[in-house]
């Protein structure tokens, strides 16, 4: 996407923050929408069910599986199909183990 990606730990959260270079499909983004959120990452148990699932219920989906900004296995769903903010999923094994081990 031509973009420098910082990942900021958030509690047990991470904020992801891009700044697009001169040119490239982050640029072209950010000239037609303007700066704020570009979208939500949730994280599944199992990628690959959750992305057969929302195939199963004709949800569409953006491409297929890609990596992602952290080199994970992921998917988007547009915007349009999720109350217009594009959704992203990604598979974490240790989900509960994160969450135990962030302090309140």
């Amino acid at each position: 996407y031509g973009c420098t990606i910082a990942m900021v730990p958030c509690g047990s959260l991470k904020l992801e923050l891009m700044q697009p270079a001169a040119s490239g499909a982050g640029r072209d983004w950010l000239n037609s929408h303007g700066e704020g959120l570009h979208h939500i990452c949730y994280t599944v148990r199992n990628l690959h069910d959750a992305f057969e699932e929302a195939k199963e219920r004709q949800i569409d989906r953006a491409d297929g599986l890609l990596i992602s900004a952290e080199g994970k296995e992921a998917f988007f769903i547009r915007a349009d199909a999720l109350n217009g903010v594009i959704s992203e999923f990604i598979e974490e094994d240790n989900i509960l183990q994160e969450q135990e081990e962030t302090p309140v």
